[in-house]
């Protein structure tokens, strides 16, 4: 039962993102407001997502904010991944429980290593690649999953491992490399149809002239 409704806490959070990029790439937005909206839209689905978590034990949470958050930052960068961060480290702390501390950790390791893989990509096309962007995954979840046997208290971490472990890192990954390779995508359809745009406009007006 935890696993489907971990599986099912995921699907939001992927569906929202994906309308989310549905939606930004239909917007002309200058570069200047793009990285906040993100940010703000990005928090907001974590938001979300710890409003419909997996209860594992009274104050420990799982749900996919690791997940939106890693995105956030490797898609729209640091910028949007710190305002994206800032809304889901205020609302674990509202929420509280002894998973606090574990959960800032998971917050603040997806928001750093998103926003390094963005500078990465920047110079090298080979952080789109499918092995990479699934490597990020599984390097975010590891580490979220050390995250529980270090600041979970007593033995709730090895509990966590046992239970979930093995979920989060097949399933975790993958669903990040899914909405990553639907960013992806959609970019290049985006970046493909402005140019169009912008060859129909420049014959449009050498037709015109003559």
């Amino acid at each position: 039962m935890l696993v489907l409704d971990l599986v099912q806490n995921v699907a939001l959070l992927l569906s929202l993102t994906v309308a989310y990029d549905f939606f930004l790439s239909r917007k002309n937005l200058s570069s200047r407001y793009s990285a906040p909206l993100a940010g703000v839209i990005f928090g907001a689905v974590t938001v979300v997502g710890m409003l419909t978590p997996v209860n594992f034990a009274p104050g420990i949470i799982f749900d996919g904010r690791s997940i939106v958050l890693t995105v956030g930052a490797y898609v729209a960068g640091p910028l949007a991944g710190f305002i994206a961060a800032l809304v889901a480290v205020s609302f674990r702390l509202y929420l509280g429980g002894t998973g606090t501390l574990t959960g800032l950790v998971v917050i603040a390791e997806s928001t750093l290593l998103g926003s390094l893989v963005f500078f990465w990509r920047k110079k090298s096309s080979r952080w789109e690649g499918t092995t990479r962007i699934w490597l990020l995954g599984l390097v975010v979840h590891v580490i979220m999953l050390a995250a529980q046997l270090l600041f979970l208290p007593g033995r709730a971490g090895t509990a966590v491992l046992r239970d979930m472990g093995l979920t989060v890192l097949i399933f975790y990954p993958l669903a990040f490399l899914l909405i990553i390779r639907i960013f992806l995508a959609n970019r290049e359809r985006f970046t493909t149809q402005l140019s169009l745009e912008e060859s129909e406009s420049r014959y449009r007006g050498l037709f015109e002239n003559t």
